[in-house]
């Protein structure tokens, strides 16, 4: 596939009129814009994360295709926020196995210890549903991920982060 000229970087993805018969900006973001609100509470760098999603969500109606990309940036957001509350609550992101070498403690062990804290307790489940999530849209079978998927996504992404650093 040949890349587009940065001069129709700008020019609307048809894909939005065709599909969803939306013909400008104005009605897609009416339709399509999803506003990342995190409470203050919540990190700098995850606050970022959010603001980079809304601007990837409404420069997809000129590519379309970059939805695939949104939704990865939105898991991976997902994912520093439990390695942050996992370290604000005084754990280890890392362990030292047999051999003396330092590992990556996966996510699922991670997201595990937080039933041991009672104000994360009722979280755990919702954290591993998305955990199951992130792990189906880190190892794509095909492209093209529907819009209203992504924003479902993005609104419990951003619910169970706003839940995780209520305090």
């Amino acid at each position: 596939m040949k890349a587009k000229e940065v001069s129709t970087y700008f020019e609307v993805d048809t894909r939005w009129q065709s599909v969803y018969e939306i013909n400008t900006i104005e009605e897609y973001k009416a339709k399509f814009g999803v506003e990342v609100n995190f409470n203050s509470n919540v990190p700098e760098d995850l606050q970022k994360g959010g603001s980079v999603i809304e601007a990837m969500i409404v420069y997809a109606y000129y590519n379309h295709d970059i939805l695939d990309e949104v939704i990865r940036k939105v898991f991976g957001v997902y994912e520093l926020s439990i390695k942050l509350k996992t370290l604000a609550l005084g754990g280890k992101l890392e362990k030292v196995n047999n051999n003396g070498k330092s590992r990556a403690i996966v996510l699922d062990v991670l997201i595990k210890q937080f039933k041991d804290q009672k104000e994360l307790e009722s979280l755990v489940p919702t954290l591993d549903n998305l955990r199951k999530a992130r792990n189906n849209y880190a190892n794509p079978k095909q492209h093209n991920v529907d819009i209203s998927i992504i924003l479902d996504n993005v609104k419990e992404v951003v619910g169970v982060i706003n839940d995780l650093f209520k305090k």
